[in-house]
């Protein structure tokens, strides 16, 4: 596919806002064209990760993967994450590669990598036990 000549704005607007991170944008000196810094330095980890979900939701391309996405992440910023990724996951395959419990609890398939083999592990609590987690 071509890239765009000229992004929608419309779609930007919501996948900002789908991404938990349009009322931030909208507080910026100039919005959307505000400069960030350096790689982004002046964010927080929050902040960047929800642009990059904003990004991936605008691109709408069908298979997502993160990795430790929530290392870093306050609660707050953790829950933002989980509410982002939960609407781009209506539209797209979603994959987290996590060691953190509170996101793995959050979804509806979760796989355990266990000496190279993938294993289901539908229930939380015997995933939790699994690790050693009580």
């Amino acid at each position: 596919m071509m890239a765009e000549n000229k992004p929608q704005m419309e779609k930007i607007n919501t996948a900002a806002s789908d991404a938990n991170i349009l009322d931030f944008i909208q507080s910026l000196p100039d919005e959307f064209d505000t400069l960030l810094g350096e790689s982004g330095n002046t964010l927080s980890s929050g902040q960047a990760q929800r642009i990059a979900i904003a990004r991936a939701i605008y691109k709408n391309k069908p298979i997502i993967v993160f990795d430790e996405p929530t290392a870093n992440l306050d609660v707050d910023s953790i829950e933002k994450f989980h509410t982002a990724v939960r609407k781009l996951a209506l539209n797209n395959i979603c994959i987290i590669v996590t060691h953190d419990i509170s996101t793995i609890s959050t979804y509806d398939k979760v796989y355990l990598l266990d000496s190279g083999k993938a294993k289901e592990k539908p229930d939380i609590e015997q995933l939790a036990k699994d690790i050693g987690i009580n």
